[in-house]
């Protein structure tokens, strides 16, 4: 079985705890798992098709849509926060909602960029509307306003970019990073 092999090499896999979820857009392997069955102790794995790993949601599709969703509900907390910091006559300079938006929403919109780089541009798209919505709150902005004209006054990069140049650092650094 699985448990055994893992164990001689000096690992142990809960049955709790241990789930199973393959990833193909190949519909044709996706049926032909339905009666695959991985065993620990003689009990089956659970399969499931989405899973929260390191901060990501893995689904089975490899969509990436169930993570965009998550991130999209995180951040929406986040911009009502900072719409409720906002005022034409009181409240947070530009340069501190700014900071809010660096800290607070690019953080989750970074998070695991490198992964999930080749989900599709419609999923990706949700990311940018975060962004936008995002810097025209911070830049007092009205809604007609164009991304471009947003990016710049705020001193953005566009997110695609932004995930060009996190990915391309993240290459250096397991480059230059021995073992």
């Amino acid at each position: 079985t699985v448990n055994e092999s893992l164990i001689n090499w000096g690992f142990k896999l809960s049955k709790d705890k241990t789930v199973s979820l393959l990833c193909t857009r190949n519909p044709n392997l996706r049926k032909s798992d339905s009666s695959f069955q991985i065993l620990i102790d003689s009990a089956p794995i659970h399969k499931v098709q989405t899973y929260k790993f390191l901060g990501l949601i893995l689904d089975d599709q490899i969509s990436w849509k169930p993570h965009f969703d998550y991130i999209q509900d995180r951040c929406k907390q986040r911009i009502n926060i900072m719409r409720a910091l906002t005022g034409n006559k009181w409240g947070a300079s530009k340069a501190n909602l700014l900071l809010i938006y660096k800290m607070a929403i690019r953080s989750i919109l970074d998070y695991g960029c490198q992964a999930f780089n080749q989900a599709t541009d419609t999923h990706k798209q949700i990311l940018q509307t975060i962004q936008s919505v995002a810097l025209r709150i911070a830049c007092s902005a009205p809604i007609s306003t164009c991304k471009n004209a947003i990016l710049a006054e705020s001193g953005e990069l566009p997110l695609d970019l932004r995930r060009k140049l996190l990915t391309a650092i993240y290459a250096v650094q397991t480059r230059v990073t021995p073992n």
